[in-house]
């Protein structure tokens, strides 16, 4: 198959026609790629960082169609529409080839009213705001109906790519939301689900008496998906968060 070849750190990229094709494993499925993000990893990676081995085919924001599937995958057929994140440095996963492979687990079907075009700049920071808000926050998801709950949730760096999926996800748990951002950003937050804001540019204290004045107290979870506030984040948990909470959550993009 055709792909665009990374022979080594640093190197040029190189069209070539003779990459092998892969095979999808039993909860795995073998996608063609019609459309690629472009993500600034790309550039990490062509300096050498995150690749497992060498030479390398790069690219990971996947939008294609299935084309084969493993033998124990149930959620996808051949033929459907899917996008996702592939993983990183691995021979086999990169999009800018013509067939990739992508795990069952954390590729998403994709719905029909987004393009392809659009659905190839969805995948990493809805499953980054995922990581963050479940796996990190512990925000879980009722299986039936909505949970109707007046608990907080504050996402920092709301208006950023992951916090506006962040901001979504946590609406759907059924939780308030709480986001930082710039004024400018405040309407739009609002529009996309987020119950209230405060800004980010204020002074430490007076940004946590805004969250105490708009949760009274009522949060135990803290994702700053700005990687940036993490001072917030800790300090808002410590002085405001619910005294009665058993645990409290504070999950992070930066993982220095």
């Amino acid at each position: 198959m055709k792909g665009i070849l990374l022979g080594e750190a640093g190197g040029q990229f190189v069209t070539v026609d003779n990459l092998e094709v892969p095979k999808p494993a039993r909860k795995q499925i073998l996608v063609k790629s019609l459309v690629t993000g472009i993500n600034p990893v790309e550039e990490f990676m062509r300096a050498g960082f995150l690749v497992l081995s060498w030479p390398i085919v790069l690219g990971c924001d996947a939008s294609g169609t299935v084309v084969e599937v493993g033998r124990e995958v149930t959620k996808f057929k051949v033929g459907d529409s899917v996008f996702g994140c592939t993983r990183l440095g691995a021979p086999g996963y990169s999009t800018f080839q013509e067939y990739f492979l992508m795990d069952e687990n954390i590729t998403f079907k994709k719905p029909e009213n987004i393009s392809r075009e659009q659905a190839a700049t969805l995948g990493v920071g809805l499953l980054t705001a995922c990581l963050g808000l479940v796996s990190g926050a512990d925000v879980e998801f009722e299986s039936t109906g909505e949970k109707v709950g007046e608990e907080w949730v504050l996402i920092l760096g709301a208006a950023g790519s992951v916090g506006q999926y962040a901001v979504q996800i946590a609406k759907l748990g059924g939780f308030r939301v709480l986001g930082s951002c710039s004024p400018t950003n405040d309407e739009f937050l609002k529009s996309i689900g987020a119950d209230a804001t405060f800004n980010y540019k204020l002074p430490l204290e007076e940004q946590l008496k805004e969250i105490a004045s708009i949760t009274s107290g009522k949060f135990s979870r803290v994702f700053d998906a700005s990687a940036m506030a993490s001072q917030t984040a800790m300090e808002a948990l410590a002085q405001h968060g619910d005294p009665k909470a058993e645990v409290k959550y504070f999950a992070t993009t930066n993982d220095w």
